[in-house]
């Protein structure tokens, strides 16, 4: 399979833009992930809660090869949500009084 420069992948993985992609990659894949995650435009699904959600951030990012930490901050200006459920899943869970204080 051929890159839209007409190289093929392996050659554009061994040129210096690609080594320094990698070395990068290699240098950075065990850092922390931070997540910041907005529940009035995201909510969670019927079917899922926040461990669950945590559990499919986790394992896309160890399929893509990063093994560092994560950290997720979700807000939300919703007053009727299970902090504790949050908490469970050492999710930080901000709630401002309004939109513009979220916005900040």
């Amino acid at each position: 399979m051929s890159s839209a420069a007409g190289k093929s992948n392996l050659e554009a993985m061994s040129s210096p833009a690609g080594t320094m992609f990698s070395s990068l990659f290699r240098e950075f894949s065990g850092a922390e992930t931070g997540v910041f995650w907005d529940l009035d435009d995201c909510p969670i699904p019927n079917d899922l809660n926040p461990g669950s959600i945590y559990a499919n951030i986790k394992s896309s990012l160890k399929d893509m090869g990063y093994s560092g930490g994560i950290s997720i901050v979700a807000y939300s200006t919703r007053e009727n949500i299970n902090t504790e459920e949050f908490a469970a899943f050492n999710i930080t869970l901000k709630q401002p009084d309004s939109l513009r204080a979220k916005l900040k």
